[in-house]
């Protein structure tokens, strides 16, 4: 089979490959490139019809052609086969090209440009946590006599610091090495034995994987960041930040944090409508006047629906405000003190972040009024 590849603008790229040899077309919908998903279409270059469904489930047209050339002159506006013409005309002998719509990207991959056992189209869709996972890796083989090349080292490094919010919590002696052969004159001093060497790495790498791997399980974080930053990015952003980083490694510093966090946020609030407060109004009180300031009270509205859930809110803030006495790190501990888990900062965090976005939200929609 030829694949020819053609977009609005009447262009067209054709694709060859030795017989037997692995053409792979990828799609993307770029209307929804944050959430689009990597469509493969393996095609062998012989005739293959079912190498034809996968293009059908992607949703691209099919059209005659003969060798890598359209049939009709009229090619971008002809109707496209059926799947079932389609085959049959490929049963025959002839060829089936691929017209492709404005929001695909088509990208050849030739199986000879690459080891056996790598799949570069995988490597398309890795998260972040994906390729920081890869990249330890790969300084652990290289620190316990394996390999790990030169350019996939200074490719994972680079796309690492490159990220804002991972570069903080990048291990330094990878910040300082900038290639695989400076990092094996680092780490074959720092330990001896594999086993320290590995420990070393998985030290290193632990605050910024518990990161990610926190990220990868609350992704509705980044509407809140994104709401926080817009606000006020040098004050209440920078405590919420402290709030999530510290969730794994530090708890208690955590809760104590997203207390701070919507106190500040309260503050703020009461600040932007005129609303006065004194240093010593606790965080329950400073979210009263706030909430009242925002027609948020539940004694401001009468439905019951409504009543319920600001009510709720309250509560939640009263139980920070109380959580944070007791086990944040505001205040010292005795010796049956309880220790919060990273799962308690996380939950924690994740109300403070979720009230003060939302009474953000609305302070900003009454301004818009």
């Amino acid at each position: 089979m030829s694949d020819l590849m053609e977009n609005a603008n009447e262009r067209a790229e054709g694709i060859g490959a030795p017989a037997g040899a692995l053409e792979k077309a990828v799609a993307f919908d770029f209307d929804n490139v944050e959430d689009a998903a990597v469509v493969a279409s393996e095609t062998p270059s012989k005739h293959d019809l079912a190498a034809l469904d996968s293009h059908a489930i992607a949703g691209h047209d099919l059209i005659p052609i003969e060798g890598k050339a359209p049939v009709a002159k009229g090619w971008p506006s002809m109707p496209a086969l059926s799947l079932d013409k389609a085959k049959a005309r490929m049963a025959t002998g002839r060829n089936v090209g691929v017209r492709l719509r404005d929001t695909d990207l088509v990208i050849d991959v030739d199986p000879r440009h690459f080891d056996e056992d790598d799949d570069p189209l995988a490597r398309l869709d890795e998260s972040m946590l994906d390729i920081v996972m890869r990249f330890q890796n790969g300084l652990i083989a290289c620190a316990t006599g394996g390999s790990f090349q030169d350019a996939e080292y200074r490719e994972l490094r680079s796309l690492i610091m490159a990220d804002a919010e991972c570069l903080p919590k990048f291990p330094d002696f990878v910040r300082r090495c900038s290639d695989a052969g400076q990092f094996w004159g680092h780490i074959k001093y720092a330990a001896s034995t594999y086993q320290e060497r590995r420990n070393i790495i998985w030290s290193a790498f632990r605050p910024l994987i518990d990161y990610l791997e926190a990220k990868q399980r609350a992704p509705g974080l980044q509407t809140i960041t994104g709401t926080l930053e817009a606000y006020d990015p040098e004050h209440v952003q920078a405590v919420w930040q402290k709030a999530l980083d510290r969730r794994m490694a530090d708890p208690e510093g955590a809760i104590t944090a997203a207390r701070s966090l919507v106190e500040s946020v309260c503050k703020h609030v009461l600040d932007d409508t005129q609303g006065v407060y004194s240093k010593d109004d606790d965080l329950p009180k400073l979210w009263r006047m706030a909430a009242e300031k925002l027609n948020l009270a539940p004694s401001q509205h009468q439905e019951e629906a409504f009543k319920s859930i600001l009510g709720a809110c309250q509560t939640i803030v009263n139980t920070l405000a109380n959580i944070r006495n007791r086990v944040g790190d505001a205040h010292g501990q005795g010796r049956n003190a309880v220790r919060p888990l990273p799962r308690h900062a996380e939950l924690a965090v994740n109300l403070a972040g979720a009230m003060s976005a939302f009474i953000i939200a609305t302070l900003e929609a009454k301004k818009g009024k």
